[in-house]
């Protein structure tokens, strides 16, 4: 609960800027505030950072509670690269911001990807990510989920759903479910598994009882 209050503050704040209409769901920003409480990464890529709803809110996040991080991220589109400045103001500093995941450097591997846009060469994750490491996808992006669990062979995949609707003060459609995610765990520890199955019992609640009973 107490992430989803921290959620809801981030979400509004971008609800009001200009290009709204893609921002993460808040269901989505409290999914990733929650794997980031549970598993403490301490480098992030983010592929897809729009007009920096994710990036900000993670950065803001982290920086209250972890001395040091390192968060990388791609993107192309002129509009959002001209607003990321503008929208995550000092922390715009804190990004390490390349164009593409072909311009991301794979010495040094990350705990945490956040998937939030279109991008051709997601296999080359495989190379970029921890034993570990987590992989959450915003939203549906069913493709870019079946590319995924196919180069990890011991993932374990659930879809997060959300128990609440679209708030009346972002740019989505109140009658709508808030927008969830997939999380994959691509080489789960002991710890992992464990939050896994928690995840899937709470999801497959959520989708059995509750939506069909405040559908």
């Amino acid at each position: 609960m107490k992430n989803k209050k921290q959620a809801e503050e981030y979400y509004k704040y971008f609800s009001k800027l200009e290009g709204n209409q893609h921002i993460a769901n808040l269901f989505a920003i409290e999914k990733i505030l929650d794997i980031i409480q549970f598993n403490r990464p301490k480098r992030i890529l983010e592929i897809g950072l729009g007009i920096g709803s994710i990036s900000y809110s993670v950065i803001d996040y982290l920086s209250k509670r972890q001395s040091s991080f390192e968060y990388f991220g791609t993107e192309a589109n002129k509009f959002c690269l001209k607003k990321l400045p503008e929208n995550l103001k000092n922390y715009y500093s804190k990004i390490n911001l390349l164009p593409n995941i072909k311009k991301v450097k794979t010495e040094k591997k990350f705990d945490l990807i956040i998937i939030d846009g279109a991008e051709n060469s997601l296999e080359q994750v495989q190379s970029m990510i921890k034993n570990n490491g987590i992989i959450f996808i915003e939203g549906d992006r069913k493709n870019q989920q079946d590319t995924l669990v196919k180069v990890f062979p011991k993932h374990k995949f659930v879809h997060t759903i959300s128990n609440y609707r679209e708030p009346d003060y972002g740019p989505f459609k109140t009658k709508n479910w808030s927008g969830g995610g997939k999380l994959i765990y691509i080489n789960p520890t002991f710890k992992q598994k464990l939050n896994w199955i928690k995840e899937k019992i709470t999801s497959s609640y959520r989708n059995r009882i509750t939506r069909k009973t405040y559908s």
